[in-house]
């Protein structure tokens, strides 16, 4: 049992939740953003611009273990980056649990005088690998695609605030390596409903998560995501054709790339002053970061010892909403923060999907065309790639090809290894017997066949 209430200044959602056995309720995770999905849990999505693209959710298990994130064009996989301001509490009773979640106006991006949203609630039993959902409830569907959500009507009288965010700090003792006085400041402004500018001066990331622990055993560098709060602000908009969701094999635009230097990303440039802006207007999609980072005197990159001049590193990203889930965009970066030389790259993407394919089946086609300039080794060259993707619950199918020229750097992005044609291909049968108290049996094939290029 759903019910939803919202005054003037928060959405409150309260969900009942029935079990023929509470004592079997799964409940494991504690930590904020921990995976529940080996929980039971419960999650909302909202689309409060109304577009049926992009949003946020919100998720709850049975502990009061708080999870949340923004929605970007529909993708299946739920990513974590974005932490918002909200409230949640949960608790056992003699026949199940509750969860009461209140989500305050000024945390989302909404529309003034949008009375209607995309709303959407699931509930997950996980012994019994159960999926309750209040609209399209269908097994080819899932809960982060926003085209299929329900209608939470009648939101009158929202009050969002100024849209402004200070987040000054300051920090000093002997502890510091130079021991001084260091001050700074983030300023956050609405420009429009749904779109966000940010200003900062000695950017400050003490507060930052430290990154998890990996083990290398390849010559290629790894894969750290990034945890970095002005970054993570409207990062769904430098998604380009759904590189990076599942095997990053290349991302035009790494935002570790800016204040962290090295193979490993192990040395810090401190930032000196930048400028974001961030988020919609109507059917585009905007992405600008401009950031100019200090000259280092002495910095240890990758076992050598050198200077580091000062730096000014720029990412912009515009996509087009067409039809009513594709879209097509161009995006650009400039700039090397390794400081061997003049670097930039432009390129150019298209993404066509429905959920309609044959009636009610998902099915997507991507396309990305990129192309860098390397000053420091005077070369150009480019990369393309191709996926198609058939995502349902009976017949999961997909194949990705991805081709990187020889002398293809894109020094603002992440790409382990170039010169290199790589084809993945995976293909799952999954179907649901409905007898012999088993409910889906999964048979999974894939491949990944990599070929130097040069």
């Amino acid at each position: 049992m759903v019910r939803v209430l919202y005054d003037e200044d928060n959405l409150y959602v309260g969900i009942l939740c029935r079990d023929g056995d509470p004592r079997a309720v799964v409940s494991t995770q504690l930590a904020r953003d921990g995976e529940l999905d080996v929980d039971d849990h419960v999650s909302v999505v909202l689309d409060p611009f109304f577009d049926q693209r992009n949003g946020f959710f919100f998720q709850v298990n049975p502990a009061g273990a708080r999870t949340d994130g923004q929605i970007s064009n529909n993708q299946e996989r739920l990513t974590f980056n974005w932490d918002g301001i909200w409230n949640a509490g949960a608790r056992r009773t003699d026949d199940g649990w509750v969860a009461e979640i209140a989500i305050p106006f000024k945390t989302l991006r909404f529309k003034p005088g949008q009375t209607t949203w995309g709303f959407n609630v699931e509930r997950s039993i996980k012994r019994k690998q159960e999926e309750d959902r209040w609209a399209s409830a269908r097994k080819d569907v899932w809960i982060s695609n926003l085209s299929k959500a329900g209608l939470l009507t009648g939101l009158e009288n929202l009050r969002q605030g100024r849209g402004w965010e200070l987040r000054p700090y300051v920090s000093g003792g002997e502890e510091l390596s130079d021991g001084k006085f260091k001050a700074g400041l983030d300023v956050t402004k609405n420009l429009a409903p749904n779109l966000t500018g940010v200003l900062t001066v000695n950017t400050d990331f003490a507060e930052t998560e430290v990154d998890a622990r990996q083990i290398n055993l390849t010559r290629f560098p790894l894969f750290f995501p990034e945890k970095r709060q002005f970054f993570l602000e409207g990062a769904g908009t430098y998604d380009v054709a759904g590189l990076g969701t599942r095997n990053p094999d290349f991302i035009p635009f790494f935002s570790r790339r800016i204040g962290l230097v090295g193979t490993e990303e192990s040395q810090e440039v401190p930032i000196l002053a930048g400028a974001k802006l961030a988020g919609r207007l109507g059917n585009y999609n905007i992405g600008f970061l401009d950031v100019e980072t200090q000259k280092v005197d002495e910095i240890e990159v990758d076992g050598e010892t050198r200077s580091l001049e000062r730096q000014n590193l720029l990412a912009a990203r515009l996509s087009r909403n067409v039809f009513r889930q594709s879209s097509v965009g161009f995006f650009a970066t400039r700039g090397n923060p390794d400081g061997t030389g003049d670097n930039s790259m432009v390129g150019a993407d298209m993404r066509l999907a429905t959920s309609t394919f044959r009636g009610d089946k998902n099915l997507s086609l991507a396309l990305w065309v990129a192309r860098s300039d390397d000053g420091a080794h005077g070369r150009s060259d480019g990369a393309f790639g191709a996926q198609l993707d058939f995502p349902n619950d009976l017949w999961d199918v997909s194949v990705n090809f991805k081709h990187f020229g020889d002398a293809f750097v894109p020094a603002m992005g992440f790409l382990p290894r170039a010169a290199i044609n790589k084809l993945n291909t995976g293909i799952a049968f999954q179907p649901r017997p409905g007898r012999w108290g088993i409910r889906q049996f999964f048979f999974e094939l894939s491949s990944s066949r990599a070929m130097y290029s040069a």
